[in-house]
């Protein structure tokens, strides 16, 4: 899921779905943030060596361009 930096402001209940899918939040159509549930987070951490850990913006780049 892709949202402005705006529509998180005025949706603060969009939080909540991060707990089903990663939120990439964008200010001036750039990535800003991403919000990820806690769980996900710390499989991350556990898993440092994982590719996605390495750069956490991977696959981003085309996610974002495909307007996803």
């Amino acid at each position: 899921m892709t949202i402005t930096e705006t529509q998180f402001k005025e949706q603060t209940d969009l939080a909540n779905n991060a707990i089903k899918e990663d939120i990439l939040v964008t200010r001036k159509g750039q990535p800003f943030v991403v919000i990820i549930n806690a769980k996900r987070y710390e499989e991350l951490i556990a898993n440092q060596n994982i590719e996605e850990f390495k750069n956490p913006r991977a696959g981003w780049d085309e996610k974002f361009r495909d307007g996803k």
